[in-house]
């Protein structure tokens, strides 16, 4: 994998990205340095024999255009645009905050993390796994620090029985917290009796 930091030396050279499902999904170009430099999935299809790499083309079909504007915004920015911030410094830079009005609802945003957060597994990229997990955390406990901990991972997964890896990173944190901690004080909730399967010692 070429580790060279994309600084838009080949400006004109694109991949393609194909979102959606048959026969209308909608298409996101970007340049293929990013894309090559943050995915070592991705660079390997695009230098490859295969069809992505002679058409430099790369279809997506189990995931939606709103789950990979959030990677492509990641891509060149390492920033996600979040609507549900209030207090986005507290995020480390990992995210920016965008006006409540967006036309995006709350739940979908929730959905939208979740599938990132899958997405990026299966493209190999840890650091965007990573950003992900610390921004769903972080909409709970810094934006709504009166509700349940760990809120919209939550409501996700109780719709998504898929994300059960998502589930076994958002306890891991907690394995090491005290018992007076405000995650430790809400371990009684349904959320963590799943967790309980999966990490005993939370």
């Amino acid at each position: 994998m070429d580790k060279r930091i994309p600084d838009f030396s080949h400006p004109d050279v694109f991949v393609t990205f194909l979102i959606g499902p048959e026969p209308n999904p909608t298409k996101f170009v970007v340049h293929r340095e990013f894309a090559c430099y943050h995915s070592k999935v991705l660079n390997a299809a695009f230098n490859s024999n295969f069809i992505e790499g002679q058409t430099q083309t790369y279809q997506l079909e189990d995931t939606t255009p709103g789950t990979f504007k959030l990677l492509v915004q990641w891509l060149y920015t390492q920033k996600l645009k979040i609507s549900q911030l209030t207090c986005p410094e507290q995020f480390g830079g990992l995210a920016e905050k965008v006006d409540r009005d967006a036309d995006v609802c709350w739940y979908e945003e929730d959905m939208n993390l979740a599938r990132l957060w899958v997405l990026a597994d299966r493209l190999g990229m840890p650091k965007l796994q990573n950003n992900v997990m610390f921004i769903i955390v972080g909409i709970s406990n810094f934006d709504q620090p009166d509700e349940e901990p760990f809120s919209t991972s939550m409501r996700v997964q109780r719709k998504v029985a898929l994300f059960v890896p998502l589930q076994y990173v958002s306890v891991r944190p907690s394995s090491t917290l005290s018992s007076s901690h405000n995650i430790r004080r809400h371990s009684h909730t349904s959320f963590f009796s799943i967790l309980r399967s999966i990490a005993p010692n939370t």
